[in-house]
């Protein structure tokens, strides 16, 4: 019984004629949506270089603070060796005396 109501109502609804120049329409889109400007791949290129560093990867962020502090690390040389002296001196009770 539904499958008959559903029969009737797809029969008298009113479909649309399709227009005489579908076809060149069809054609003159393939042939121009193939063809990419020269600025368009530029331009599909920096947005893709934006979104890496817009939204980086996990990795790339990891990456990049390991090489950075490496770099940071390389640049202070003996200043490390002095810092490390300075934070470790507490632990010596005689130098301290505070015990």
């Amino acid at each position: 019984m539904q499958h008959d109501n559903l029969n009737e109502w797809l029969n008298k609804r009113m479909t649309p004629k399709a227009r005489p120049d579908l076809a060149e329409r069809i054609i003159f889109t393939a042939l121009h949506a193939g063809q990419e400007k020269p600025h368009a791949v530029w331009s599909a290129i920096w947005k893709d270089v934006m979104s890496m560093v817009v939204i980086p990867h996990p990795s790339v962020v990891v990456a990049t603070g390991i090489i950075l502090g490496v770099v940071i690390g390389m640049q202070t040389g003996e200043g490390l060796s002095m810092l490390e002296q300075d934070w470790s001196s507490f632990l010596d009770v005689n130098e301290g005396g505070w015990l």
